[in-house]
């Protein structure tokens, strides 16, 4: 993977409220690196389908940092 420069202070904020596939994180993060984003937060909120700190959860959030320093961010 081609590791991108993190220059832009913009840092969105994410709830994984959905049960999201390891393929759908890989295509939410090309999609912030193909308009310069390199960082991101994630944070917990009520009422989401995958139920907060339950191993799904858990198992997204690590997808998310994995595929995140694959790719630079």
């Amino acid at each position: 993977m081609k590791k991108h420069k993190q220059n832009n202070p913009l840092i969105p904020m994410m709830a994984i409220t959905g049960d999201l596939s390891r393929e759908q994180i890989e295509v939410i993060l090309q999609r912030y690196l193909n308009k310069g984003i390199t960082q991101f937060l994630m944070y917990p909120r009520d009422g989401c389908d995958v139920p907060y700190m339950s191993d799904r959860w858990l198992t997204i959030c690590r997808d998310f940092i994995e595929t995140a320093a694959a790719y630079g961010m």
